[in-house]
């Protein structure tokens, strides 16, 4: 999933346009996968967005004057973008007790739908960074109970308040992590994820819930933590060369946004530095 954000991958089938189907649709029982979880279906997705993430971001990064093409390209890429989204909020994870137990003491069921959850939230997240549009057409102050069920936009939020969204969104898929114990089966896919949302953990003026800055500042603080945290413990369990690939990544990521760069994109920075190759 990572080289689909970060490199040219063969197109394979685009997810956009089919009916997203849950695992429990699909059979009566699911068994996990070390690399995939429970749900195929939501791995492709991310891959999807990975996909339109890197063509929007190769094709255009220098463009200082638009035309036609460009334009189209543009309502192109929106309206697939729109359609992940909606796969998205609309995928149904199979059941606990739909879920071939794997016989390992330290992976309940329940961990599989976590990391389920992790996926969604980290592809819609993805998506309302690299698509501002679509938050703006969702926006409501933050309510973690309404992050699937979107209702009419509240308002046309500013960029701070798109910013501080996205800083809840990502610090809410680290809790959702923080659910699952270091020991798990399947934590060589976890790296992706605290990868994918480090970059909208940002200090920012304030965090819509957090009811003060400095409660902002200390969910962000903590946060970070956890994946610093996790990500060091994964070098001695994990091929090495490649996880400290993701942690200097990270660490990347925070100087330039603690630099006070507010464009700062985990995507962007991996091709600057050249990482891209070496996490593959």
């Amino acid at each position: 999933m990572l080289l689909a954000f970060t490199t040219k991958t063969a197109d394979g089938k685009d997810s956009s346009q089919q009916t997203c189907v849950s695992p429990s649709q699909l059979t009566d029982r699911t068994l996990p996968h070390a690399w995939n979880g429970i749900s195929r279906e939501i791995v492709q997705l991310m891959t999807d967005v990975g996909r339109l993430v890197f063509s929007v971001r190769t094709s255009l990064p220098n463009v200082l004057f638009t035309d036609e093409n460009h334009l189209d390209f543009f309502r192109d890429t929106l309206e697939k973008a729109g359609r992940l989204e909606q796969q998205l909020l609309a995928f149904v994870a199979a059941e606990a007790s739909r879920i071939v137990d794997p016989g390992d003491p330290n992976t309940p069921p329940t961990h599989f739908q976590h990391m389920d959850e992790a996926f969604r939230y980290t592809g819609l997240l993805q998506l309302y960074r690299v698509f501002p549009e679509l938050l703006a057409r969702r926006y409501r102050p933050w309510n973690k109970d309404e992050i699937l069920l979107p209702l009419e936009a509240s308002k046309i939020p500013t960029r701070r308040e798109r910013s501080a969204w996205l800083t809840s969104l990502a610090t809410h898929v680290v809790q959702i992590l923080q659910q699952i114990p270091f020991e798990w089966l399947t934590r060589c896919i976890q790296p992706f994820v605290m990868v994918a949302v480090s970059g909208e953990l940002r200090y920012n003026d304030q965090t819509p819930g957090s009811g003060s800055i400095f409660g902002a500042s200390i969910e962000t603080a903590r946060a970070r933590n956890f994946v610093k945290s996790r990500l060091a413990a994964y070098t001695h369990v994990l091929p090495l060369p490649k996880v400290q690939q993701h942690y200097q990544l990270v660490k990347d990521i925070w100087t330039a946004i603690d630099s006070g760069d507010e464009d700062v994109y985990w995507v962007d920075v991996a091709s600057q530095k050249n990482l891209s190759p070496l996490m593959a």
